[in-house]
């Protein structure tokens, strides 16, 4: 039951940072496609790829969905771990920190890569 209680919790939880994500982000940048989600922006600049030469409306899809389930696993991390809010807050923290340079780096290399096969 324990389990199961974690694994509802984990996918509302998702969904409510999905949905935020959707409406305060991705509506945005398809209103206006000047305004590219500073993930993107970042991942673009580190990795030196051309917008032009890849799908950015699929590339900021995955993004905000992997950004989502990064800040769920830290959200149920955090609510789980210890009942020290600080112990908590800095553990949650650190942890979407490192995995998001892991999976923006992962991210990256592959339109990387999709970019040289498209040129």
């Amino acid at each position: 039951m324990g389990l199961l209680k974690i694994l509802i919790e984990f996918i509302v939880t998702f969904y409510f940072i999905y949905a935020f994500y959707y409406f305060f982000v991705i509506r945005k940048y398809r209103k206006d496609n000047k305004m590219i989600p500073i993930e993107v922006n970042i991942i673009l600049a580190k990795n030196k790829i051309d917008y032009k030469k890849i799908d950015l409306d699929k590339m900021i899809n995955v993004v905000s969905i992997l950004t989502s389930l990064i800040l769920t696993i830290s959200i149920i991390l955090m609510s789980y771990l210890s009942k020290n809010i600080i112990v908590s807050v800095i553990v949650g923290v650190s942890l979407s920190i490192v995995i998001s340079i892991i999976v923006y780096s992962f991210i990256g290399k592959h339109y990387k890569n999709k970019e040289k096969k498209n040129k």
